[in-house]
């Protein structure tokens, strides 16, 4: 995988963008300006994301063995995943010029939602679904969020994808330690997977605030 990955890489630089000369840096840095609460929300919101996004990724393929009981089936499932991941991040770059971020956002967050509940309920329709709504948006939604990024906070874009990276990061290596105590107590993942979708739905009712409060900023 490594050496393939090199030689993809290696094919492909050719095609990237070349980059003009560098600016020079002022002498002297201005403050960086103060987060709103708006772009505080979206990180507490990706926060959520990495959490519910991470159990039901992680613990898929098992999920998928015991569904199938080790068939050839269960094999499906995690190219399954990929491909839906692939395909939702073309369908999101295909969205018009002046469309609302927020609102594609925010219906990424709740198809994933939807996609951890179908993961809990039993048979392995469900569970097919559940993996196209939670591998679909997947991909798609960090693309939205660093776009909704810039636009709450164009001025700072690399201080934004560095704090929007680290508490995405954050919830990642949440989610397995909850998984942990879910199957120690429960004996299952049952409850993480709950929190989960709670977690993401709870991420997309706090976008929907944050335009109130940009709203009464801008205001």
């Amino acid at each position: 995988y490594g050496l393939l990955a090199s030689v993809a890489t290696l094919a492909l630089l050719p095609l990237l963008p070349r980059c003009g000369p560098a600016t020079p840096l002022p002498t002297t840095a201005a403050a960086p300006a103060k987060r709103s609460p708006a772009f505080n929300r979206l990180i507490l919101a990706y926060g959520l994301v990495g959490v519910g996004y991470i159990l039901p990724a992680t613990f898929l393929s098992q999920m998928a063995a015991s569904r199938f009981h080790g068939q050839w089936q269960a094999d499906l499932f995690w190219p399954g995943y990929g491909l839906a991941a692939a395909l939702g991040v073309v369908l999101v770059s295909l969205r018009r010029p002046g469309t609302d971020t927020r609102r594609w956002l925010i219906a990424t967050l709740w198809l994933q939602a939807m996609g951890v509940v179908l993961c809990l309920l039993p048979g392995s329709l469900a569970l097919f679904l559940g993996v196209l709504l939670c591998g679909g948006p997947f991909l798609a939604c960090m693309q939205l969020v660093m776009q909704y990024g810039r636009e709450l906070a164009l001025a700072t874009p690399q201080r934004n994808a560095g704090v929007l990276t680290a508490s995405f990061a954050s919830g990642q290596l949440l989610g397995p330690l909850l998984g942990a105590v879910s199957s120690h107590y429960a004996g299952n993942l049952q409850p993480a997977l709950v929190i989960a979708a709670l977690g993401l739905l709870f991420a997309g009712l706090q976008l929907r605030s944050a335009r109130a409060s940009l709203q009464r900023c801008i205001a």
